[in-house]
């Protein structure tokens, strides 16, 4: 009887990379042969469902897991999250501003807000803050509008975290309510905060905070805290450490 056989010494593959040894009818599966043909399309296929499967799986959980972060950046660079409302807080007896009030999350904007309202008041010497924070590029805009300023003095009555902290650290009088929250962490993205080290922004937060004397331990505790936690000892920390130089209500 006469056979058909398409064996070589070795094994071959096809452009795919799908390698075959044998084909339904048994000869040897090979690029030139109709056998091969056949099973390198049905190896391929299989291969291509295989991988297609696996990307919507990780686009799936990639969303999933992003969805928060799309959330918060629709609405602080799409939307526009509002500025910080900045106010008189304060005035003296001649009736000029003596002190400013800043409230409200860093949104877009704040910068042109409070650079308006120290224009419109260059005698204010002082600032009350009250922020949870917000975006960094918009708190060191607000920092440097400060350090041009009459500013002297930065008061935390209750809370001042995050982008917020760049205007306090900014007074040469630093005071902190008792029981208020100082909050400090590393800055995070759309992103989030995966790196777990020390980037452009903490560099430059740390520069800061060095230029105002503050202890080198702190700097260390205050930006090896994660995006999502916090960071805020109490005044028996913040004043020895150099943060703040006392206590709102001292004498």
């Amino acid at each position: 009887m006469r056979t058909t056989s398409c064996a070589l010494p070795k094994p071959r593959t096809d452009g795919s990379g799908c390698a075959w040894k044998t084909c339904g009818n048994g000869c040897r599966a090979w690029p030139a042969t109709p056998c091969c043909w056949r099973a390198t399309r049905a190896c391929c296929a299989w291969w291509v469902a295989a991988n297609l499967a696996a990307a919507f799986f990780i686009g799936a959980i990639t969303l999933q897991n992003s969805a928060e972060h799309v959330r918060v950046w629709w609405a602080a660079y799409v939307r526009g999250a509002p500025p910080v409302a900045v106010t008189v807080d304060a005035t003296r007896p001649d009736g000029s501003a003596l002190r400013l009030r800043q409230a409200g999350r860093v949104g877009l904007g704040s910068t042109r807000a409070l650079r308006a309202m120290l224009a419109q008041h260059p005698a204010a010497t002082e600032i009350e803050l009250e922020s949870p924070g917000g975006l960094s590029v918009e708190g060191f805009g607000m920092a440097d509008a400060l350090r041009r300023s009459s500013i002297a003095t930065t008061r935390v009555p209750t809370l001042c975290a995050s982008a917020c902290t760049l205007l306090f650290i900014e007074g040469r009088e630093r005071l902190v309510g008792r029981g208020a929250v100082l909050g400090f962490h590393r800055s995070y993205s759309l992103l989030g905060d995966y790196s777990g080290g020390w980037g452009p922004t903490e560099q430059r937060m740390a520069e800061r905070l060095r230029r105002q004397g503050v202890a080198k331990p702190f700097i260390q505790n205050a930006f090896s805290t994660p995006g999502w936690d916090l960071y805020a000892p109490g005044l028996d920390v913040l004043v020895p450490a150099g943060v703040a130089t006392g206590a709102l209500g001292q004498p």
